[in-house]
């Protein structure tokens, strides 16, 4: 039987007819049975489906016998994958080449940059000792005298922020302390439940 790709099933018979022959005697009710013939089911090739392919593609003859039972084969179909055809585009004509660059006039470089006076090297800035932090003070203090002055400071915190270590190792012994705690009262629930 054919499982056709979208369609209905297609059925292919293959018939076997088997005889056997026999002899009666004369007066009597006996009679002797010869051998049943053999047959043959043929090589079946499934037919070709575009697009699609037969799984499996043929099957086998077979000897039938006298003791063969019915056979059913299915033959389905598999779509196929598609092939894309793939074709090059060429961007560029060939029956047109492109200007060739001349050699013997490269374009013109650009004037190199001379200092003023290369006799004399400019003297770097030297920074202060780098192993010292600064911090920036701001003072506004007036000069002047009068009742209820206020005095403001402002000191940038820049440089405190960076002199802090890292807070590490306070979340896991918070849970210990947890741990600690829900183990005692476990153990004091359990005593005074032993006592009763």
């Amino acid at each position: 039987m054919l499982q056709l790709a979208y369609t209905a099933c297609k059925a292919f018979y293959q018939t076997v007819t088997l005889e056997r022959t026999y002899t009666s005697i004369a007066g009597s009710d006996e009679k002797t049975y010869s051998d049943w013939t053999t047959g043959k089911w043929e090589k079946f090739t499934a037919p070709e489906l575009v697009g699609y392919t037969a799984l499996p593609t043929s099957v086998d003859a077979v000897e039938v016998t006298s003791e063969s039972l019915d056979a059913i084969v299915d033959i389905y179909y598999r779509a196929d994958v598609p092939v894309l055809s793939v074709t090059p585009v060429d961007p560029t004509d060939p029956s047109t080449p492109a200007t060739p660059v001349d050699p013997t006039h490269p374009s013109t470089p650009t004037t190199p940059v001379t200092p003023t006076d290369p006799s004399t090297p400019t003297n770097p800035v030297d920074p202060t000792d780098p192993s010292t932090p600064t911090i920036n003070v701001k003072n506004n203090i007036s000069n002047e005298l009068a009742s209820g002055s206020k005095v403001e400071d402002e000191v940038d915190a820049t440089t405190d922020s960076q002199e802090k270590l890292p807070q590490t190792g306070n979340k896991s012994s918070v849970i210990y302390s947890i741990f600690g705690l829900i183990l005692t009262s476990l153990l004091g629930v359990w005593t005074i439940i032993r006592k009763h």
